[in-house]
C-alpha cells in the first residue's frame, strides 16, 4: 500500500517532470521510473539524490534556475586577494542570484575589515586580477549590503554560464586594491 507521503512525492515528481518537459524538451529524455514507490524509498535513503526525478543534479538546477534564478556564492577572505596582500583578518560571504531578467542580486556580509569603500564583481579566474564588470551596492557600517543591479544580456549570460571566471572584491581605505575577495561558485 502506498502511503500518503509517497503519493505526494509521486505527484510532485510527475508535475516537475511535466513542467521540465514543457520548458525544455531535453528533459523528456529522463527515464521514467517504473515504480515511484521504490524510487521514493531509494531517494529518501539518499536525500541528496535528485536522479530519480531529473536524471542528474545539473538538470535539476537548470530547471529550477529558469524560474527562481541561479544561486552563486563567494567565500571572501584576504588571502585570495591578487595582487596581495588583502586584510589578513577579513572574512565574509557574498550570495549572488542571477535572475532571468538580466538582473544580478547580491547579499553581502563582511567582518573584521575597516569600513568598505566599494564592492565589485571582477572578471578573472582564481589567482588573477581582472577588470571591474559590475559595481555592487556599497556596504553599510556593519559590513552588509544587498540589492539588485541590471547588467547587459551578454554579461548576464557569461556570469551565469561561467561563474568561476568572476570574483567579488570588497575594497576599503587600508586595502584600496581589495581587502577581501572570493571567486564565484555554484
Amino acid at each position: 500500500m502506498i502511503n500518503l507521503k509517497s503519493k505526494i512525492v509521486t505527484a510532485a515528481a510527475a508535475a516537475a517532470f511535466m513542467l521540465g518537459t514543457l520548458a525544455n524538451p531535453a528533459f523528456a529524455a529522463v527515464t521514467t521510473p517504473t515504480s515511484y514507490e521504490s524510487n521514493y524509498n531509494e531517494a529518501s535513503s539518499n536525500s541528496s539524490s535528485n536522479n530519480w526525478v531529473f536524471g542528474d543534479q545539473g538538470r535539476f538546477d537548470e530547471f529550477f534556475g529558469q524560474f527562481f534564478g541561479r544561486k552563486l556564492r563567494a567565500n571572501l577572505d584576504g588571502a585570495q586577494e591578487v595582487p596581495g596582500p588583502g586584510d589578513p583578518d577579513g572574512t565574509g560571504e557574498a550570495k549572488v542570484k542571477i535572475k532571468k531578467n538580466n538582473e544580478i542580486c547580491v547579499d553581502i556580509e563582511v567582518k573584521y575589515i575597516e569600513p568598505a569603500t566599494a564592492a565589485h564583481i571582477h572578471h578573472a579566474p582564481r589567482g588573477s586580477a581582472g577588470a571591474v564588470v559590475v559595481t555592487l551596492p556599497t556596504l553599510n557600517a556593519e559590513g552588509e549590503a544587498e540589492g539588485c543591479i541590471e547588467v547587459s544580456s551578454a554579461l548576464h549570460k557569461a556570469i551565469k554560464d561561467n561563474p568561476q571566471d568572476y570574483y567579488v572584491n570588497i575594497h576599503n581605505g587600508p586595502y584600496p586594491n581589495g581587502a577581501v575577495r572570493g571567486q564565484l561558485a555554484r
